[in-house]
């Protein structure tokens, strides 16, 4: 293989890279909601070995529905109005750490809140 072979080989597979990232890309649309409900689904309290003898983490996993205001970016072909599950995870460390970077940022009843989601259908995942 000469060298213009090798550079033209390498310019294919620099081009074809970028195509194939986009392909894989999961659709996700931004959403302005009016949290009507939040339910916790489920929670997790461990005491990790090595860090004190009270400090715990607590995970815990919410569901929420939330009716759609407004769409700022949408790529999953949703509706004003239509009604949807936002499920998200917050982490929390105790006693509070500010070097701890978990999520603690969660959902009220009433609130309402621009999320950027993906999914499908009406159940959607929140990563704040």
């Amino acid at each position: 293989m000469n060298r213009r072979d090798f550079l033209l080989c390498g310019a294919i597979t620099c081009t074809a890279m970028p195509l194939a990232a986009d392909a894989a890309r999961l659709p996700v649309s931004t959403v302005t909601v009016n949290v009507l409900s939040v339910a916790l689904v489920s929670q997790n309290v461990e005491a990790p070995r090595g860090s004190g003898p009270d400090v715990v983490f607590e995970r815990s996993n919410f569901v929420a529905k939330g009716r759609i205001v407004e769409i700022p970016h949408n790529e999953h072909k949703l509706t004003p109005g239509a009604i949807i599950d936002i499920r998200y995870r917050t982490d929390v460390r105790k006693p509070p750490d500010p070097n701890f970077r978990g999520n603690t940022r969660t959902l009220v009843e009433g609130q309402t809140a621009t999320l950027t989601v993906f999914g499908g259908g009406s159940a959607f995942e929140w990563r704040p």
